[in-house]
């Protein structure tokens, strides 16, 4: 007679995806014969309220948005068993976009993009349309900070986006050249002041030295009229 023997549970992964409401969907894959899948939450098998799509017996299941926890699937056939565990979060919206911007040195403008919620994914727009070689110095259109060349202006939008949700945050944006002519007008106003200081101080030390001097000759006549 012909003897089949089964392959034993091994290799159980576990895969998680934020849906577009905030959901999180599990999925539980395994190699061996005959799986059968079951879950549990913190100990506990997964309830009704915590699930919004499949059950505890089958591989792939969709949880509501405020379910978090160490979730564990667990897969058994008649050879063995075998386990995944995780600690699941909550999957958060994109919120609190917010843009910063600073001029450099040369003229040229650092924009930082900076959000809440999980897994951001960054992109850039100008006037409408993508952001190009030619106008940026450093960083890219998938990154949160990008360094925009002297002479780029225009309305600028940072988008950000997760599985959840996205938003943006929009800035009209002029080049750095009135930055430039402040700091140029504040450093000609300091070399004007240094330059008083001195010649103010020149001008003292070479009264004081005068002065003593004048005493000097004074004093040296005074005497003179005294020996006579």
């Amino acid at each position: 007679s012909c003897v089949s023997l089964s392959a034993p549970v091994s290799t159980v992964r576990l895969m998680s995806e934020c849906l577009s409401q905030g959901e999180k969907r599990m999925s539980c894959s395994s190699v061996g014969d005959s799986p059968q899948y079951s879950w549990t939450l913190d100990g506990d098998t997964l309830t009704d309220d915590q699930l919004l799509s499949g059950n505890n017996e089958t591989n792939e299941i969709i949880l509501k948005q405020t379910v978090s926890g160490r979730l564990v699937c667990l897969v058994r056939n008649h050879v063995s068993e075998a386990s995944v565990t995780e600690m699941i979060s909550t999957c958060a919206p994109v919120s609190t976009v917010r843009l910063m911007s600073e001029c450099l040195s040369q003229g040229e403008k650092r924009m930082s993009c900076s959000s809440v919620g999980d897994s951001p994914q960054y992109s850039w727009t100008l006037d409408g349309d993508t952001l190009t070689d030619d106008q940026l110095l450093s960083g890219n259109n998938e990154t949160n900070e990008i360094i925009l060349k002297q002479t780029v202006s225009g309305r600028l939008v940072c988008l950000v986006r997760n599985h959840v949700s996205e938003a943006s945050v929009t800035e009209v944006i002029s080049t750095c050249d009135n930055v430039l002519l402040t700091l140029f007008f504040r450093a000609l106003v300091m070399i004007f002041i240094f330059s008083g200081i001195f010649i103010y101080f020149s001008w003292k030390k070479k009264k004081i030295r005068g002065t003593a001097e004048g005493s000097a000759i004074i004093t040296g006549g005074t005497m003179e009229t005294t020996q006579l």
